[in-house]
Formats: C-alpha cells, structure tokens, sequence
C-alpha cells in the first residue's frame, strides 16, 4: 500500500509534536531539554526584536513603508530586509496587517 503525501506530510507532524512534548527527565524529576523547532525561530525572533529596541533606545525613530516589490506573505524578516535594502531603504521586517503578514521598509525618520 503505498502512502500518499498528504498521509506522510501528517505522520512527520504528528511525530514533530510527540517529540516537542516528550523531555528527558533528570534525575531529581525535572523536565530538561525541551527546546523544539519553534521555540528555536521564537528565540531567534526575540533576538532580532531585542536589536531592534536596542536601535530605537539610541534615538533613532524608525519609520516604516510597505514594500512595493516584495511578493506573497512576509515570513522571513531577513528576506524582506533584504528587499527593501534594494528598494534603497535600511531594512525591513514582517508584521502583521488585516491578518496577513507583510514586509514593512525601515528607514530613519
């Protein structure tokens, strides 16, 4: 029997969430080690917004303006940064607007 995308794509996420649940127990009981996939991108979202603060605590105001030539949801803020770099702006990150994400310029104001 041979198993289609949809069954397998199914099985690997499922597998996924198992593993984010289960957590190596030491020997005092405690769970250690439960970092997944998510909390990883969290991490480095955070990070990235910790920079961000960090450039506006300095005294630079940033402004944003919507990307003309960024194409289809924004889920990498390195992508659209980098978009809007060649849109002559100094970066770019995604946020969310009317429920979709999209990629927002940054410049001084």
């Amino acid at each position: 029997m041979a198993l289609s995308r949809g069954m397998v794509l199914s099985f690997f996420l499922l597998l996924v969430v198992v593993a984010a649940e289960i957590g190596t127990i030491d020997a005092k009981g405690s769970a250690v080690g439960k970092q997944t996939v998510s909390s990883l991108t969290i991490g480095k979202e955070m990070e990235r917004e910790n920079k961000e603060e960090e450039e506006k605590k300095k005294g630079e105001n940033q402004c944003l303006s919507q990307s003309f030539k960024f194409k289809g949801f924004c889920l990498s803020s390195d992508t659209c940064a980098e978009v809007c770099k060649k849109e002559g702006f100094q970066g770019g990150k995604c946020k969310m607007e009317n429920a979709v994400r999209k990629c927002f310029c940054t410049k001084p104001c």
